[in-house]
């Protein structure tokens, strides 16, 4: 029946394979582990940065009322508080959430911008940075003025927000480092 060489022969055993417990059933990748990296879009990462920079800046407005030559007031300071607030605790979220954050602080900060040059007129602010400005805007008087400074750096906020939240390119991080 069977030859004797073929009968003789030493069957061969079967390595185990080492697999990773896979709760999720879902399935395991070779060559990458995964658990390394994090994907962090533009939307989470300009959130984080630009929302520690507006609680940075609100901050240091109840010191410098003149900083960077806008007009902080103790009112626009807590509106750069709160938003930079809301930026960075959705900036930790997952990218849906930071992406609708980033749109929605961005669309209110370039509002803000725009309707500042629009509404604005020749004046002198009553604080932060005195002097004469031509789209100067007096919302209410001593509590919250805006000056052409401050509408730039709301633009410039808005348009990184923007833009940020507008991409979807994500970038692997290795985490712990």
């Amino acid at each position: 029946m069977e030859p004797e060489l073929q009968r003789n022969r030493p069957t061969p055993q079967r390595k185990p394979v080492y697999r990773p417990e896979n709760k999720k059933n879902e399935p395991i990748r070779k060559h990458v582990d995964e658990s390394a990296f994090e994907q962090k879009s533009f939307a989470q990462e300009s959130s984080v940065i630009v929302g520690t920079c507006l609680i940075v800046s609100g901050f240091i407005g109840f010191v410098m009322t003149n900083f960077l030559g806008m007009h902080l007031t103790p009112a626009h300071n807590m509106i750069l508080l709160v938003s930079g607030a809301a930026l960075v605790a959705m900036g930790f979220k997952k990218e849906p959430v930071a992406r609708k954050c980033a749109m929605i602080v961005g669309a209110f900060f370039a509002v803000i911008g725009v309707l500042g040059y629009v509404v604005g007129a020749p004046g002198i602010a009553t604080t932060g940075n005195m002097q004469r400005d031509d789209f100067l805007w007096i919302v209410s008087p001593e509590v919250l003025e805006m000056g052409s400074r401050d509408h730039n750096i709301h633009l410039l906020t808005a348009a990184i927000l923007l833009a940020c939240s507008i991409m979807r390119f994500k970038r692997r991080k290795l985490q712990g480092l």
